[in-house]
């Protein structure tokens, strides 16, 4: 066990793409639960007196515009239907349909902060010559041939004017995008006002791991990661299994009961390529993990396999019977959330769903 100083404090700084949601269902939560999560692992290892969360001031800003914006795109179909109806008799009078989300986001906002005790760190004044000398130079963070990085700027400047003020004090920058602050120039200018250190995180599970091993909390979560993904390698047919019975759990008894659920992958959508005759694990990305007791913890994750289809046999629509073709192998990411049994290497879904899209930013265990 590594000797750890008490007298070693930690000022955790968070990025704007570390901690919100951006799709219109989350349009109600202005942080995801990166920020939660922090704050619950603190309190639970007891680090609040070593332990500092923080936010830029410039990321406050940008996450309140960010949600008025989704808001006004709310409100503004919600008009557009509303609208619409009217010719019809339907009406909402100005009594019962107010807009006050202008005022009321920067005050919920603050409310968050003030109860998960996370410091705003004001953005320092500078001097205009000295923003555009660094700009000129493509001093990081910087970059690009379009003047790319003055967000990214003026997060670091106010870590540095922060520093300034707690000379002892490591830094610790989560965020999405930590290609954008390369260490090793930025370490050079840290180092000129402060004598503690500096370090750039990707997400929460990488702060989580890196506190770990930093303040020796003897979680070895680096071990439990590793663990987790051999198991889920393993067992991928049972895991695959549990997704499609949630998938189908409101599907009507009579056409679950001609369900093979343990080979025929059924989507949101209600139609399957073919016979599914097996899964291949591809990847998984952690998002966020909780130890609970006795070795239990709490995971969300991003798990993305490989569905192998029958190659003779098509599929149907199990409604229309209209036939698709099953010649096809198809990449299938999940958001899941479960528990793990260290001790029994048991994992329990709690919850899945398939994400559409690009899934960017996935990487294996061996690569954390």
């Amino acid at each position: 066990m590594k000797f750890m100083s008490k007298n070693v404090f930690y000022k955790i700084v968070f990025d704007t793409n570390s901690i919100w949601f951006n799709n219109e269902d989350k349009i109600s939560k202005l942080f995801n639960s990166s920020l939660s999560d922090s704050v619950g692992f603190i309190k639970i290892n007891s680090l609040d007196q070593r332990v500092f969360l923080s936010m830029p001031e410039i990321v406050t800003q940008e996450r309140i515009e960010q949600t008025l914006g989704q808001i006004d795109g709310v409100v503004q179909k919600i008009d557009n239907g509303l609208l619409a109806l009217s010719k019809f008799g339907v009406q909402i009078s100005d009594k019962h349909y107010k807009k006050n989300y202008k005022i009321k986001v920067p005050q919920i906002l603050h409310e968050i902060l003030v109860k998960d005790k996370v410091e705003v760190l004001k953005t320092p004044k500078f001097n205009q010559n000295d923003l555009v000398n660094r700009c000129l130079k493509r001093m990081r963070p910087f970059h690009g041939d379009e003047d790319e990085g003055f967000k990214d700027t003026l997060i670091w400047l106010t870590i540095l004017d922060d520093a300034k003020k707690h000379k002892n004090m490591n830094y610790v920058l989560v965020t999405n995008n930590a290609s954008d602050f390369p260490i090793e120039e930025l370490m050079t200018e840290f180092k000129k006002i402060s004598k503690g250190e500096l370090f750039i995180l990707s997400d929460v599970k990488a702060l989580k791991q890196f506190l770990d091993e930093e303040l020796d909390l003897n979680l070895k979560l680096k071990e439990v990661y590793r663990q987790i993904e051999n198991d889920i390698k393993l067992k991928i047919g049972d895991i695959m299994v549990s997704f499609n019975i949630q998938n189908n759990s409101n599907l009507p008894e009579n056409v679950l009961s001609s369900i093979d659920l343990h080979s025929m992958y059924i989507s949101p959508y209600m139609y399957n390529r073919g016979r599914v005759v097996g899964y291949d694990f591809k990847n998984i990305r952690i998002e966020d993990i909780n130890k609970l007791e006795n070795n239990f913890f709490e995971l969300r994750a991003d798990l993305t396999v490989r569905v192998r289809y029958d190659k003779e046999k098509g599929g149907s629509d199990i409604y229309t019977g209209y036939s698709f073709g099953g010649d096809q192998n198809d990449n299938k990411t999940y958001s899941i959330h479960f528990y793990y049994d260290k001790n029994k290497n048991f994992i329990q879904l709690l919850s899945s769903r398939e994400l559409y899209g690009s899934i960017t930013g996935l990487r294996d265990f061996d690569e954390s």
